[in-house]
């Protein structure tokens, strides 16, 4: 069960990847514990500077010589929205300023993310095990100077079209995350497929994808040695695994966030998981709070990705320093409520026991 394409080609024991967490969660502690018990360990590296993202990539290097991955956003370039639209959007948020504290309709942020150019720099001179990435493709010719480098590449797709692109270039990628609609965090589909997003279940989606040819890690809403089993059954090559790993104490999540992982966990009516836009201006999936009910009006009014995440961070940055959940991204799947609070190298020795045992009771 554990012998798969991905395992005997990252040379890991286990094909269960600790999904990247752009933001915090990822840290080269939880990332290192994950490798070194056996898993592939990840890098959620979108949000910060190339000085940044080389910084991580060391720090992990220190705690481990295993493989482990490094991700970042790669959307494509887009129009950036009018001043007065970036302005109206962060006039919204004029009421929580106020709420807590904060000095009212300040001056628009003017820097929107670092420079992907840059970021991808690193990667090529950095020469983790391997490169991730999502929300589309990297610029022509990257994944190439990636193999040349030995750098295993892993993309991301919602639907066929997706995986038939990265698998068709001139460019191809090795690997590619199958991402159904139980994800949590940001949805992965490229922009030629936004519009139309079918918001495919995994079960479904891993054998469609399978049928392209191209080695699939399955992703999505997965908490438990059983769903492990039943990914790999229909063809996946291995799992990623985020929510899952949001309360192991190696993790970066803040401690309101922590607070309701736990409340989702052991409540009788938790809150549940709801898609946003409000956060980031993409569409992702976390667990529902006063900010998202309340903006979900505003939606239409908000400018798209990343430059909604840059107004609404001041903000989130202040919530979490009061130790509120109100206005912050709690990004998690629509498998919160099973969630365990485990060390790292706890957590994956107990899903392969849980596939371990699931496959020795399935019939046949």
């Amino acid at each position: 069960m554990w012998n798969t394409i991905l395992t005997r080609s990252l040379g890991i024991r286990y094909p269960i990847i600790q999904a990247p967490m752009a933001g915090g969660p990822s840290t080269p502690q939880l990332v290192a514990a994950v490798s070194n018990a056996g898993g592939l360990g990840s890098l959620g590296c979108g949000y910060l500077t190339p000085d940044g993202i080389r910084d991580e990539i060391r720090s992990t290097r220190k705690l481990t010589d295993k493989p482990f991955a490094v991700a970042l956003f790669t959307p494509g370039k887009s129009d950036p929205p009018s001043p007065s639209i970036i302005q109206e959007a962060s006039r919204l948020l004029d009421p929580y300023r106020k709420e807590l504290g904060l000095p009212l309709s300040p001056p628009s942020p003017t820097k929107f993310g670092e420079a992907l150019e840059e970021q991808l720099q690193v990667i090529l001179e950095e020469k983790p095990p391997v490169f991730a990435f999502t929300f589309g493709v990297p610029p022509e010719g990257f994944l190439r100077e990636c193999r040349k480098r030995g750098i295993w590449t892993m993309g991301t797709a919602t639907n066929a079209a997706e995986v038939r692109l990265m698998r068709d270039s001139p460019d191809p990628v090795d690997f590619v995350f199958a991402q159904g609609c139980e994800a949590g965090g940001h949805r992965g589909a490229h922009a030629s497929s936004i519009a139309n997003d079918t918001f495919t279940a995994l079960l479904p989606l891993v054998p469609q994808l399978v049928k392209e040819n191209v080695p699939i890690i399955a992703a999505g809403g997965i908490m438990d040695g059983s769903q492990i089993v039943a990914a790999l059954d229909l063809g996946a090559c291995g799992v990623s695994m985020g929510t899952a790993f949001l309360l192991c104490p190696e993790s970066g999540t803040s401690a309101p966030y922590r607070a309701a992982l736990r409340n989702e966990a052991a409540s009788a009516e938790p809150v549940g998981t709801a898609y946003t836009r409000v956060i980031s201006g993409r569409l992702a999936r976390g667990i529902r709070n006063r900010f998202m009910r309340e903006m979900e009006q505003f939606e239409g009014r908000t400018p798209g990705y990343p430059y909604q995440y840059y107004v609404t961070q001041p903000l989130r940055k202040a919530c979490v320093s009061a130790g509120r959940s109100d206005f912050i991204s709690m990004w998690a799947g629509q498998g919160v409520s099973r969630i365990r609070e485990l060390p790292a190298t706890d957590l994956l020795a107990r899903l392969v026991t849980e596939a371990e045992q699931n496959r020795m009771v399935r019939p046949g």
